[in-house]
Protein backbone atom coordinates (compact mmCIF):
# COMPACT_ATOMS: atom_id res chain seq x y z
CA UNK A 1 0.00 0.00 0.00
CA UNK A 2 2.01 3.26 -1.15
CA UNK A 3 0.83 6.84 -0.31
CA UNK A 4 0.54 6.40 3.65
CA UNK A 5 2.02 9.73 5.36
CA UNK A 6 0.37 9.15 8.85
CA UNK A 7 -0.59 6.91 11.70
CA UNK A 8 -4.14 7.34 10.69
CA UNK A 9 -3.45 6.80 7.41
CA UNK A 10 -1.75 3.31 8.21
CA UNK A 11 -5.50 2.96 10.60
CA UNK A 12 -7.62 3.76 7.41
CA UNK A 13 -5.83 1.68 4.94
CA UNK A 14 -5.87 -1.32 6.81
CA UNK A 15 -9.79 -1.17 7.32
CA UNK A 16 -10.19 -0.63 4.19
CA UNK A 17 -8.49 -3.38 2.61
CA UNK A 18 -9.82 -5.24 5.30
CA UNK A 19 -13.49 -4.97 4.25
CA UNK A 20 -12.10 -5.01 0.43
CA UNK A 21 -10.71 -8.08 0.72
CA UNK A 22 -13.77 -9.36 2.64
CA UNK A 23 -16.33 -8.46 0.01
CA UNK A 24 -14.15 -9.63 -2.81
CA UNK A 25 -13.86 -13.06 -0.93
CA UNK A 26 -17.57 -12.74 -0.25
CA UNK A 27 -18.16 -12.69 -4.26
CA UNK A 28 -16.15 -15.87 -4.67
CA UNK A 29 -13.34 -13.58 -6.36
CA UNK A 30 -9.55 -13.61 -6.03
CA UNK A 31 -7.29 -11.39 -4.23
CA UNK A 32 -4.80 -10.54 -6.24
CA UNK A 33 -1.18 -9.44 -4.86
CA UNK A 34 -0.28 -6.47 -6.06
CA UNK A 35 0.60 -3.08 -5.07
CA UNK A 36 -2.48 -0.48 -4.23
CA UNK A 37 -2.65 3.15 -3.83
CA UNK A 38 -4.03 4.90 -1.06
CA UNK A 39 -6.22 8.31 -1.65
CA UNK A 40 -6.98 9.81 2.08
CA UNK A 41 -9.39 12.21 0.60
CA UNK A 42 -12.05 9.61 -0.61
CA UNK A 43 -10.58 6.81 2.16
CA UNK A 44 -10.33 3.97 -0.57
CA UNK A 45 -7.56 2.43 -2.24
CA UNK A 46 -6.65 2.01 -6.50
CA UNK A 47 -4.64 -0.98 -7.82
CA UNK A 48 -1.21 0.70 -8.99
CA UNK A 49 0.54 -2.80 -10.09
CA UNK A 50 0.90 -6.39 -9.93
CA UNK A 51 3.21 -8.62 -8.99
CA UNK A 52 3.18 -12.38 -9.41
CA UNK A 53 5.46 -12.99 -6.27
CA UNK A 54 7.43 -11.50 -3.43
CA UNK A 55 10.81 -11.95 -5.66
CA UNK A 56 9.20 -9.38 -8.41
CA UNK A 57 9.44 -6.82 -5.79
CA UNK A 58 13.69 -7.28 -5.90
CA UNK A 59 14.22 -7.92 -2.27
CA UNK A 60 17.87 -8.04 -1.52
CA UNK A 61 20.07 -8.93 1.51
CA UNK A 62 21.76 -5.69 3.06
CA UNK A 63 25.19 -6.20 3.12
CA UNK A 64 25.46 -4.13 6.15
CA UNK A 65 23.24 -6.15 8.18
CA UNK A 66 24.68 -9.69 9.21
CA UNK A 67 21.85 -12.17 9.88
CA UNK A 68 20.74 -12.90 13.07
CA UNK A 69 19.89 -16.64 14.24
CA UNK A 70 17.77 -17.06 17.27
CA UNK A 71 17.64 -20.28 18.84
CA UNK A 72 14.60 -22.15 20.53
CA UNK A 73 16.49 -22.48 23.58
CA UNK A 74 17.10 -18.52 23.89
CA UNK A 75 13.53 -17.78 23.55
CA UNK A 76 12.72 -20.26 25.99
CA UNK A 77 15.27 -18.54 27.83
CA UNK A 78 13.49 -15.16 27.50
CA UNK A 79 10.18 -16.63 28.09
CA UNK A 80 10.82 -17.87 31.51
CA UNK A 81 12.58 -14.80 32.75
CA UNK A 82 9.36 -12.97 31.80
CA UNK A 83 7.27 -11.55 35.25
CA UNK A 84 3.74 -12.88 35.85
CA UNK A 85 1.42 -10.39 33.35
CA UNK A 86 -2.05 -9.27 34.72
CA UNK A 87 -4.07 -12.00 33.05
CA UNK A 88 -2.09 -14.60 34.14
CA UNK A 89 -2.13 -13.68 37.84
CA UNK A 90 -6.00 -12.58 37.37
CA UNK A 91 -6.84 -16.11 36.44
CA UNK A 92 -4.42 -17.60 39.22
CA UNK A 93 -6.00 -15.55 42.00
CA UNK A 94 -9.05 -17.19 40.57
CA UNK A 95 -8.35 -20.33 40.70
CA UNK A 96 -5.53 -20.77 43.18
CA UNK A 97 -7.19 -18.21 46.06
CA UNK A 98 -10.96 -18.66 44.96
CA UNK A 99 -11.41 -15.26 44.10
CA UNK A 100 -14.14 -13.52 41.97
CA UNK A 101 -13.38 -12.60 38.29
CA UNK A 102 -13.75 -8.47 39.52
CA UNK A 103 -11.78 -8.74 42.62
CA UNK A 104 -9.11 -10.19 40.96
CA UNK A 105 -9.11 -7.60 38.25
CA UNK A 106 -9.27 -5.06 40.13
CA UNK A 107 -5.73 -6.33 42.64
CA UNK A 108 -3.88 -7.43 39.17
CA UNK A 109 -4.64 -3.76 38.11
CA UNK A 110 -1.83 -2.44 40.46
CA UNK A 111 1.50 -4.03 41.06
CA UNK A 112 1.76 -2.42 44.60
CA UNK A 113 -1.65 -4.12 45.14
CA UNK A 114 -1.39 -7.41 44.20
CA UNK A 115 2.13 -7.52 45.99
CA UNK A 116 0.44 -6.52 49.34
CA UNK A 117 -2.03 -9.06 48.65
CA UNK A 118 0.64 -11.82 48.18
CA UNK A 119 2.57 -10.63 51.22
CA UNK A 120 -0.37 -10.44 53.77
CA UNK A 121 -1.05 -14.08 52.64
CA UNK A 122 2.58 -15.24 53.30
CA UNK A 123 1.81 -13.38 56.66
CA UNK A 124 -1.68 -16.02 57.18
CA UNK A 125 -4.11 -14.52 56.11
CA UNK A 126 -7.31 -15.59 54.37
CA UNK A 127 -6.92 -14.90 50.55
CA UNK A 128 -10.76 -13.86 50.39
CA UNK A 129 -10.72 -12.02 53.53
CA UNK A 130 -7.07 -10.33 52.48
CA UNK A 131 -9.10 -8.93 48.88
CA UNK A 132 -12.04 -7.50 50.67
CA UNK A 133 -9.87 -5.23 53.48
CA UNK A 134 -7.57 -4.40 49.86
CA UNK A 135 -10.41 -3.81 47.42
CA UNK A 136 -13.15 -2.41 49.85
CA UNK A 137 -11.23 -0.10 52.78
CA UNK A 138 -7.79 0.30 51.41
CA UNK A 139 -8.90 1.63 48.15
CA UNK A 140 -11.70 3.96 50.03
CA UNK A 141 -9.14 5.46 51.85
CA UNK A 142 -6.86 5.91 49.19
CA UNK A 143 -9.12 7.61 47.13
CA UNK A 144 -10.06 9.88 49.68
CA UNK A 145 -6.71 10.51 50.73
CA UNK A 146 -5.75 11.30 47.01
CA UNK A 147 -3.02 8.15 46.94
CA UNK A 148 -1.68 5.44 44.94
CA UNK A 149 -1.31 1.81 46.21
CA UNK A 150 2.42 2.54 45.72
CA UNK A 151 2.05 4.86 49.18
CA UNK A 152 0.51 2.58 51.44
CA UNK A 153 1.95 3.26 55.14
CA UNK A 154 0.85 0.04 56.20
CA UNK A 155 2.71 -3.56 56.14
CA UNK A 156 1.36 -6.73 55.31
CA UNK A 157 1.87 -8.78 58.07
CA UNK A 158 -0.12 -5.91 60.59
CA UNK A 159 -3.36 -6.58 57.56
CA UNK A 160 -2.73 -10.42 58.56
CA UNK A 161 -2.31 -9.21 62.04
CA UNK A 162 -5.80 -7.06 61.92
CA UNK A 163 -7.85 -9.95 59.91
CA UNK A 164 -6.28 -12.66 62.52
CA UNK A 165 -7.92 -10.07 65.32
CA UNK A 166 -11.25 -10.26 63.23
CA UNK A 167 -11.70 -14.08 63.26
CA UNK A 168 -10.45 -14.63 66.96
CA UNK A 169 -13.12 -12.37 68.04
CA UNK A 170 -10.64 -10.22 69.47
CA UNK A 171 -12.45 -7.24 68.01
CA UNK A 172 -15.48 -6.58 65.52
CA UNK A 173 -16.51 -5.34 62.32
CA UNK A 174 -16.85 -2.05 63.63
CA UNK A 175 -14.13 -1.53 65.94
CA UNK A 176 -11.45 -3.46 62.86
CA UNK A 177 -12.63 -0.51 60.69
CA UNK A 178 -11.29 1.98 63.37
CA UNK A 179 -7.87 -0.29 63.85
CA UNK A 180 -7.74 -0.33 60.48
CA UNK A 181 -7.82 3.63 59.94
CA UNK A 182 -5.11 3.99 62.15
CA UNK A 183 -3.18 1.40 60.60
CA UNK A 184 -3.70 3.20 56.87
CA UNK A 185 -2.52 6.42 58.89
CA UNK A 186 0.61 5.69 60.60
CA UNK A 187 1.36 1.68 60.16
CA UNK A 188 -0.22 1.23 63.94
CA UNK A 189 0.45 -2.18 65.15
CA UNK A 190 -2.90 -3.83 65.02
CA UNK A 191 -2.64 -6.06 68.26
CA UNK A 192 -1.28 -3.05 70.31
CA UNK A 193 -3.76 -0.73 69.06
CA UNK A 194 -6.47 -2.96 70.40
CA UNK A 195 -4.80 -3.27 73.95
CA UNK A 196 -3.49 0.52 74.25
CA UNK A 197 -7.20 2.12 73.36
CA UNK A 198 -9.17 -0.93 75.29
CA UNK A 199 -10.96 -2.24 72.03
CA UNK A 200 -11.51 -6.03 72.85
CA UNK A 201 -14.57 -7.49 72.61
CA UNK A 202 -16.49 -7.95 75.95
CA UNK A 203 -16.02 -11.62 76.51
CA UNK A 204 -18.15 -11.40 79.89
CA UNK A 205 -21.58 -13.30 78.56
CA UNK A 206 -23.09 -11.52 82.34
CA UNK A 207 -22.28 -8.41 81.68
CA UNK A 208 -23.88 -8.52 77.81
CA UNK A 209 -27.55 -10.11 79.41
CA UNK A 210 -27.28 -6.80 82.24
CA UNK A 211 -26.75 -4.85 79.36
CA UNK A 212 -29.49 -6.29 77.23
CA UNK A 213 -31.67 -6.16 79.61
CA UNK A 214 -31.14 -2.75 80.62
CA UNK A 215 -32.05 -1.54 77.05
CA UNK A 216 -35.11 -3.95 76.79
CA UNK A 217 -36.33 -2.32 80.03
CA UNK A 218 -36.02 1.29 78.96
CA UNK A 219 -37.44 0.55 75.43
CA UNK A 220 -41.08 -1.48 75.51
CA UNK A 221 -42.66 0.12 72.54
CA UNK A 222 -39.96 -1.47 70.57
CA UNK A 223 -39.80 -4.87 72.33
CA UNK A 224 -43.56 -4.77 71.83
CA UNK A 225 -43.25 -4.73 68.37
CA UNK A 226 -40.47 -7.38 67.86
CA UNK A 227 -42.82 -9.34 69.34
CA UNK A 228 -45.73 -8.93 66.88
CA UNK A 229 -43.14 -10.04 64.48
CA UNK A 230 -41.82 -6.59 63.13
CA UNK A 231 -38.12 -7.58 62.50
CA UNK A 232 -36.63 -3.92 61.58
CA UNK A 233 -36.80 -2.99 65.34
CA UNK A 234 -33.85 -5.42 66.27
CA UNK A 235 -31.38 -3.10 64.29
CA UNK A 236 -32.61 -0.40 66.67
CA UNK A 237 -32.18 -2.54 69.72
CA UNK A 238 -28.65 -3.82 69.04
CA UNK A 239 -27.55 -0.19 67.82
CA UNK A 240 -28.29 0.33 71.86
CA UNK A 241 -26.59 -2.33 73.53
CA UNK A 242 -23.53 -1.90 70.97
CA UNK A 243 -24.07 2.02 72.37
CA UNK A 244 -24.12 1.08 75.68
CA UNK A 245 -21.17 -1.49 75.23
CA UNK A 246 -19.16 1.29 73.38
CA UNK A 247 -18.55 -1.37 70.39
CA UNK A 248 -17.49 -4.06 72.52
CA UNK A 249 -19.82 -6.35 71.88
CA UNK A 250 -20.31 -9.36 69.54
CA UNK A 251 -23.43 -8.02 67.20
CA UNK A 252 -24.25 -11.81 66.59
CA UNK A 253 -24.12 -12.31 70.46
CA UNK A 254 -26.27 -9.40 71.06
CA UNK A 255 -29.16 -10.36 68.93
CA UNK A 256 -29.07 -14.01 70.41
CA UNK A 257 -29.52 -12.94 73.60
CA UNK A 258 -32.56 -10.39 72.56
CA UNK A 259 -33.58 -13.08 71.16
CA UNK A 260 -33.17 -15.07 73.86
CA UNK A 261 -34.74 -12.73 76.58
CA UNK A 262 -37.57 -11.85 74.71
Amino acid sequence: MKNLNSFKAIAHAIEGERERQIELLEEGKEVIQETRRWDDNKESSHAMRSKEDAKDYRYFPDPDLPPVHISDLWMEAIRAAQPELKKEKSRRYQTQYGLSEYDANILTGDKALAEMFEAAIESGAAPKKASNWLTGETLRLLKDNNMEASELRFTAGHLAKLIGLLEKGTINNQTAKEVFAAMFETDADPEQYVEDHGLKMESDSGLLTETVKKVLEANPKAVAELKEGKDKVMGFLMGQVMREMKGKANPAQVGEVIRKLI
